[in-house]
């Protein structure tokens, strides 16, 4: 028997939440990676990049010392509230 569940959706919403599953994480899911770096002995402070609970190299931005101090500096004044 069929429900009017979705009688208020549009299409693309009802394609987009069918899709959900495929392309998007679960908080848990999204969580693992953080989770395994915070517990695994020998992870802590190594200031590695991971992904889905792998090393991996992080993009050209990610691995530029001079955005990285850019970014902490700022990230500075706006904790500072400057």
């Amino acid at each position: 028997m069929r429900t009017s569940c979705a009688r208020r959706a549009s299409f693309v919403q009802l394609m987009l939440k069918a899709a959900e599953p495929l392309a998007l994480k679960s908080p848990a899911q999204g969580a693992a990676t953080q989770c395994y770096v915070a517990v695994h002995p020998g992870m802590q402070s190594t200031g590695r990049y991971f992904s889905h609970c792998n090393l991996a190299e992080p993009s050209a931005l990610g691995s530029d010392p001079a955005l990285a101090r850019k970014l902490w500096e700022t990230t500075e004044r706006i904790v500072a509230g400057l």
